[in-house]
């Protein structure tokens, strides 16, 4: 099981530690000099103000909970993700083979892998489909993200005339859909119905507040498949869900 960040800048939190340590070790511990009297303050020698000011790092209750505020702080705001073990990510990428983009094949070869790449790296597993806009034979390349990708691109000649790419979006949508069709007709059903006015799509929004919609929802995004897991989450959605429907969850 993997991890992703959703929010990687939010590990800029972590500055917070060393500037909590920092103020620690800078404060200036107060003497306490206990007299009877006040009059004999007047009699003691004055004393130099200048001194050591970076104290002795003091283990103390204070800095330790600032310190897992901190910390805290960090892991809400990078928004750690767990990836499945056999999560996939289908890619599929239509290269237009005009003889106008030959011009354009360095910056391909450059920049699509490490698109492609970034892209894979929200699941564990890639399957990337690399199609021709002409379809002409199979695909340039079916596998995981990788050298194979780069190879494949170099042997691409993009040397075509003017040509309708329908058919290849219309395959590349074909094999997308064969395997995640049944995630989509679900979004769609719930999209129809939660949107169809103001007031459902105002308790479709509060419900995607739940901490456990957040979770199940993310790993359907990310495995384009439903999640078949953590039962008492979905009985909790389930009475949530009816609570909405009948109007007794406030909005």
């Amino acid at each position: 099981m993997g991890v992703m960040l959703g929010q990687p800048w939010g590990l800029l939190a972590l500055l917070g530690l060393p500037a909590v340590l920092a103020i620690h070790l800078l404060q200036r511990r107060a003497v306490v000099i206990p007299v009877s009297t006040l009059f004999l303050l007047e009699s003691l020698p004055r004393e130099s103000d200048a001194g050591r000011r970076v104290e002795r790092l003091r283990a103390s209750l204070p800095l330790w909970m600032q310190l897992l505020g901190v910390l805290i702080l960090t892991w809400l705001l990078a928004d750690p993700q767990w990836l499945e073990k056999n999560s996939v990510q289908r890619i599929a990428v239509v290269l237009d083979s005009s003889a106008s983009m030959s011009v354009a094949k360095p910056v391909v070869l450059t920049d699509l892998p490490r698109d492609l790449s970034r892209l894979a790296s929200a699941t564990t597993q890639s399957e990337v489909y690399v199609l021709d806009s002409r379809q002409s034979g199979g695909p340039l390349y079916h596998g995981p993200e990788g050298e194979g990708i780069l190879a494949a691109l170099r042997a691409w000649r993009p040397a075509g005339g003017t040509h309708d790419p329908t058919p290849a979006l219309r395959l590349a949508r074909k094999r997308f859909m064969k395997a995640h069709g049944l995630v989509f007709g679900v979004l769609g059903i719930m999209q129809w119905f939660w949107y169809g006015s103001e007031k459902r799509r105002e308790r479709f929004v509060k419900m995607c507040e739940d901490r456990d919609v957040q979770q199940l929802t993310f790993e359907s995004y990310m495995n384009k498949q439903l999640v078949r897991k953590k039962p008492m989450a979905h009985v909790r959605i389930f009475f949530k869900d009816m609570a909405h429907l009948l109007g007794l969850a406030k909005v």
